[in-house]
C-alpha cells in the first residue's frame, strides 16, 4: 500500500511538472550585489607553502610558491590578497620583479606579458603577524596553565592574512604544505604526511601534500601536543582522530560513530571518499564548532567529552556535518556566497540524515522541528532568500536543509540520489553553482524542478496556511489558504500535501493534493460516515510552514495520545499549552504515562512542573527520577519555588549524572534555601563540568560566604590560563558579583582585544557593565590612560573604558 502511493505521488509530480516549461538559469528575486563571482586574471595550479614560526610574538615567516597560468590573453600584473603582510622578495620564474603593496595586498608587475599556456612559478617570501587567519595560543600565558598550539581558520577570507594568496572559493589548486616546529609538538595539514624530519635546530620538519585540488579557504595548520588513534571505514578509509594525551578515555565518546558516518556518507552520496584520508583535530579556543577543512577538520575542543559529559552534549552532530562538507564544499564549491547552501545545507541535511540511522526517527523529526524554528523566526526579520549572499545562517543551514527534505519527498529518495551522484561526478574538484544542481534533476531524470527551485532557493519567505474543515455526507471538506504576503519576493507555494483524518475507531482516510492557490478545498473521502478522531494537515510535517489549524480539546486530546507520529502529538501538546490548566491537567498526566520520546515527555513536564502546586508530588518524584536527563532538567527548570516536601527530591539532582542539572540545582537550591547552602557547596565541591561551569558557579555561590577566599579563585579563571567559555563564565559571575580589581581588568581588556568574538563579547559587555557603575568608572578610566594601546587596540577599548 505504501508503495503504490509513493508511486502514485511520483507519477502526480510528473504528469503537473511536464505542464511546465523549462525557464533560463533564474538568478535570485532580491538583489544581491555581493553574489557575483570575483574575477581574476589568472589560475593557479600549484600552491607550496613553507612556513616556520615565532609563537610568542605570533609571527609568521614563510615563503609561497604559486604555480600559476594566464587566464586572459595578455597579463602583466597579478593581483594576491595580503593585507598587512610584508612582503619582502617576490619572484617570478626564480628572477627577482618588481612589485607594489596596497592595504589590501600585493600588485606583482611582470617584467614583459605573460599569455595564455604558459606556465609560470611566482615566489614569495614575506613575514606577518596577523590578527585573524592563524592563531597562537596559550605561548604568553604566565601562570604556563593554558595548552600551546597554534591553528588556523581560512573561511570565509581569512588565510589571506598570513597566506599572500588569491583568498576566494572560484579558484582551485593543488597545496603542498612544509612546517618547521620545535619537534616536542606535532603538526597536521592537508593531505597526506609525506616527511617528518628532525632537524639539527631542535625543530621537525613535516610535510604535507594535496593531490586533488581544492579551494584555497580549506587549507589548514594544527600545532599542539597530540595523541593520534587511527581506525578505518568499512571501505578502508583511513580515519585519524587527534585527542589530548592526558585524556585517553574521551576518545570514544568524543568520536563516537566516525567510522560509521563515512560509510553511510559514501552509501548516500554514492561517491567513495573523494580523498587521501580523514583527520580531525580539537583545538583551544576556536571561534565557531568547526571548520571542514579538506583532510582535516579542525573541531573546539569543547566537544571532548567523557561519558559523563556526553549526557549534555556530544560531537556526533557536528562532526558528521563537517565529514559531509568533504564531498559538499570541498570536492564540489560554490563558486560564489550567494550558492554557500549548496555546501551548508547538504552539510546540516546529512549530518541530520545520519543521526536518523543511530538515533532514529523521532531524533530525526525532532531535528527538523528545530530546523524549522529556526526558518520561521528568521522570517520575523527578512524574507531573503536562500541562494542569495545575505541570506543568513537560518537559512543556508536548517531552511537549505530542509529544502533537501522536501526535494526528496517531492520526487523520492531513489530519483534524488540519482540525480546527485550526477551532480558530483559532473564536477569533480570543481565549483557549482545552484543552476548546476537544478540541471542535474533535468538531465539525468528529465524532471523540470523550475518551479521548485524558484519558489524554495530563488524567492523568499515561507507559506503560511490557515486550515479548516467541516464533516459533510461521505466526506471531510478541508479549506487551505495562504496568507502571506506576496511582495514580489514571496509568492503563493505550490506542493504536494498529505490531508488525514483519524476515525474514533483508529483507522484513517488519507488523500495527496497539490495546494498551489491563495484558497482550495480538498475532499477527503468518508463513505462509511465515520465518527472523526482528528484531523491533520501535512502530518508529520513534511513541508516547511506556518499553520492556523484551530481545534477543540477533545480533538487535540486525541492528537497528543493516538497520533502515530511524534511530531504530531508534539504539536497537540504545544496547543493544549494554550489552555486552563485545569483543561489539559489528565490529558497530560496520561501523555506522560505513555509517551516515548523524550522531547514529548520533556514539553510534558515542563506544563506539570510550571503548575507544581496543582498536581501530586508523587508525579513530580516520577518525572525527577526520568531516565533522560533532558527531562529531569525540563522539571528543575520550570520549578520555579522548590515545595518543601519535594526538597530532598530536588537535592538528589546535586549527584545528577548530567553536569547541567548538577549546575542549575545547585544555583536553584542555593538561592531558595540558603540555609543549607554550605550542605550544597560540599555535595558539589570536587565537580568542574564542561567549561569549568559548575565550578564557576559553586565559586560564585562561595563568594557570598567568603569573598575574601574565593573571588580570587573567581578572578583567576578570566585570565589566559583558561579557554574562552571558562573566561565567559567567570566575567558573568563576577559582575553578578559587582566586583572589580585591576587584576581582573587585565584580563578583560585581554580578553576584549581577542580575535575570537565568542570571547571578546563576553568581556566587553563585562567592561560595559562596569563602566556604568560609579565606582568602578574612574579606575577603569585611570587604568585606560596608565596604559600605551595601539591604534586597533584604542578604537576596541577607548568607547568602554575612557
Amino acid at each position: 500500500m505504501l508503495s503504490a502511493f509513493k508511486i502514485a505521488a511520483v507519477s502526480l509530480f510528473i504528469a503537473a511538472s511536464l505542464t511546465i516549461s523549462a525557464q533560463a538559469y533564474r538568478q535570485c528575486y532580491l538583489k544581491d550585489p555581493g553574489g557575483s563571482t570575483r574575477e581574476h586574471n589568472f589560475d593557479v595550479q600549484h600552491i607550496l607553502l613553507d612556513v616556520r614560526f615565532s609563537p610568542k610574538e605570533g609571527k609568521v615567516m614563510g615563503t609561497v610558491e604559486h604555480t600559476f597560468s594566464p587566464l586572459q590573453k595578455d597579463v602583466d600584473t597579478l593581483f594576491l590578497d595580503a593585507p598587512s603582510i610584508n612582503i619582502q622578495q617576490v619572484l617570478l620564474d626564480k628572477q627577482a620583479v618588481k612589485f607594489d603593496t596596497t592595504k589590501e595586498g600585493l600588485i606583482v608587475r611582470f617584467p614583459k606579458t605573460l599569455h595564455w599556456d604558459e606556465k609560470h612559478v611566482l615566489t614569495i617570501q614575506y613575514e606577518a603577524t596577523p590578527r585573524k587567519g592563524i592563531y597562537f595560543i596559550g605561548w604568553n600565558d604566565p601562570n604556563n596553565l593554558s595548552r600551546k598550539q597554534i591553528w588556523t581558520q581560512g573561511q570565509g577570507i581569512d588565510n589571506r592574512y598570513w597566506i599572500p594568496s588569491f583568498d576566494d572559493m572560484n579558484d582551485k589548486a593543488t597545496t603542498e604544505v612544509k612546517v618547521a616546529f620545535d619537534k616536542a609538538y606535532k603538526v597536521l595539514s592537508n593531505g597526506e604526511l609525506l616527511e617528518q624530519k628532525e632537524q639539527k635546530d631542535g625543530t621537525k620538519l613535516w610535510h604535507y601534500k594535496m593531490t586533488n585540488p581544492h579551494a584555497s579557504y580549506l587549507i589548514m595548520l594544527a600545532i599542539g601536543n597530540y595523541e593520534v588513534r587511527t581506525s578505518k571505514s568499512k571501505s578502508g578509509v583511513v580515519i585519524n582522530n587527534w585527542y589530548y594525551p592526558e585524556y585517553p578515555e574521551t576518545v570514544e565518546p568524543t568520536y563516537r560513530y566516525t567510522e560509521q558516518m563515512m560509510d553511510y556518507l559514501e552509501s548516500e552520496t554514492g561517491l567513495k571518499y573523494p580523498w587521501h584520508a580523514y583527520s580531525q583535530v580539537p583545538v583551544q579556543d576556536f571561534m565557531f564548532g568547526a571548520m571542514e577543512n579538506t583532510t582535516a577538520t579542525i573541531f573546539g575542543d569543547f566537544y571532548i567529552i567523557d561519558k559523563r559529559a556526553y549526557l549534555d552534549r556530544n560531537y556526533i552532530g557536528t562532526n558528521a556535518h563537517e565529514m559531509t562538507h568533504q564531498w559538499f564544499g570541498d570536492y564540489v564549491t560554490a563558486r560564489s556566497n550567494a550558492h554557500t547552501w549548496l555546501q551548508e545545507s547538504f552539510a546540516t541535511h546529512y549530518a541530520k540524515g545520519f543521526e536518523r540511522s543511530i538515533f532514529g526517527e523521532d531524533h530525526y523529526q525532532w531535528n527538523r522541528r528545530g530546523e524549522l524554528n529556526s526558518v520561521l523566526d528568521a522570517a520575523k526579520n527578512n524574507n531573503n532568500p536562500i541562494a542569495h549572499s545575505n541570506a543568513g545562517s537560518p537559512r543556508i543551514y536548517p531552511k537549505g536543509s530542509l529544502v533537501l527534505d522536501m526535494l526528496k519527498y517531492v520526487v523520492g529518495e531513489e530519483q534524488y540520489k540519482r540525480a546527485l551522484l550526477a551532480y558530483l561526478k559532473k564536477h569533480p574538484y570543481g565549483n557549482v553553482d545552484t543552476h548546476d544542481f537544478y540541471r542535474a534533476f533535468l538531465d539525468n531524470l528529465g524532471i523540470e524542478l523550475d518551479w521548485f527551485f524558484d519558489q524554495w532557493i530563488y524567492r523568499g519567505g515561507e507559506p503560511r496556511y490557515e486550515v479548516s474543515y467541516v464533516p459533510s455526507k461521505d466526506k471531510t471538506v478541508v479549506t487551505v489558504k495562504q496568507t502571506q504576503t506576496d511582495d514580489g519576493v514571496v509568492g503563493l507555494f505550490k506542493m504536494p500535501i498529505v490531508f488525514e483524518v483519524v476515525y474514533k475507531d483508529g483507522s484513517s482516510s488519507t488523500v495527496k493534493e497539490w495546494i498551489q492557490d491563495a484558497a482550495q478545498t480538498v475532499n477527503v473521502p468518508n463513505p462509511s460516515n465515520k465518527e472523526i478522531d482528528f484531523v491533520l494537515f501535512d502530518p508529520n510535517s513534511q513541508i516547511i510552514k506556518s499553520v492556523k489549524f484551530e481545534k477543540g480539546l477533545e480533538e487535540f486530546r486525541s492528537q497528543a495520545l493516538k497520533a502515530k507520529n511524534m511530531i504530531d502529538r508534539y504539536d497537540a501538546l504545544l496547543a493544549l499549552s494554550n489552555l486552563p490548566f485545569n483543561q489539559r491537567k489528565d490529558i497530560l498526566i496520561a501523555a506522560f504515562a505513555k509517551e516515548p520520546f523524550w522531547a514529548n515527555r520533556a514539553e510534558i513536564a515542563k506544563q506539570l512542573a510550571q503548575n507544581i502546586d496543582s498536581i501530586d508530588q508523587g508525579l513530580i518524584k516520577n518525572m525527577l527520577k526520568d531516565g533522560q536527563p533532558r527531562v529531569r532538567q525540563s522539571v528543575l527548570d520550570n520549578t520555579s519555588k522548590v515545595p518543601q516536601g519535594l526538597l530532598a527530591d530536588y537535592e538528589v539532582l546535586l549527584t545528577d549524572s548530567s553536569y547541567w542539572i548538577v549546575e542549575n540545582s545547585l544555583v536553584k537550591l542555593s538561592a531558595q534555601y540558603p540555609q543549607n547552602i554550605a550542605r550544597y557547596l560540599e555535595t558539589t565541591k570536587d565537580v568542574k563540568g564542561i567549561g569549568n561551569k559548575v565550578r564557576v558557579a559553586w565559586l560564585e555561590i562561595a563568594a557570598g560566604l567568603d569573598r575574601s577566599k574565593y573571588l580570587p579563585q573567581l578572578v583567576e579563571y578570566g585570565s589566559n590560563s583558561y579557554e574562552f567559555r571558562s573566561r565567559g563564565y567567570a566575567f558573568a559571575a563576577l559582575t553578578r558579583l559587582d566586583y572589580l580589581d585591576n587584576k581582573l581588568l587585565d584580563y578583560l581588556t585581554d580578553a576584549a582585544l581577542s580575535s575570537n568574538t565568542r570571547l571578546s563579547g563576553p568581556a566587553v559587555t563585562a567592561l560595559n557593565y562596569y563602566k556604568s557603575q560609579t565606582a568602578y568608572k574612574k579606575m577603569m578610566q585611570d587604568y585606560y590612560c596608565l596604559h600605551t594601546w595601539k591604534d586597533w587596540q584604542k578604537e576596541v577599548l577607548k568607547p568602554v573604558m575612557d
